[in-house]
């Protein structure tokens, strides 16, 4: 699991690398999406490392579940990764005060 502001090092054999994108995975029960989430995230080149930055704070993506997605210049995504951002807040809700 990652938290905020943590860095991500890969190692990939994909040279023209254009984004690094954050996608919040679909959500099955609704016609439509309403957690329907995509960020681009910053990354830089070290070696033969790829570090990737996440989002700095839960406004910009709630804590959960996340693919990682790396596009290269053509377009064409490799297989994501997926990840458990803030796995320390509670991923689902509770509901106190019933008796």
């Amino acid at each position: 699991s990652l938290d905020y502001n943590d860095q991500l090092t890969l190692q990939t054999s994909t040279t023209n690398i254009k984004d690094f994108l954050l996608i919040a995975p679909p959500a099955n029960t609704h016609s439509f999406d309403p957690n329907q989430r995509r960020m681009t995230l910053n990354f830089s080149v070290s070696g033969g490392n790829i570090v990737v930055s996440m989002p700095s704070s839960p406004n910009q993506a709630p804590p959960g579940y996340y693919y990682v997605n790396i596009v290269d210049n053509n377009y064409v995504p490799p297989p994501a990764i997926i990840i458990v951002l803030n796995a320390e807040a509670p991923l689902t809700p509770s509901v106190t005060g019933l008796a």
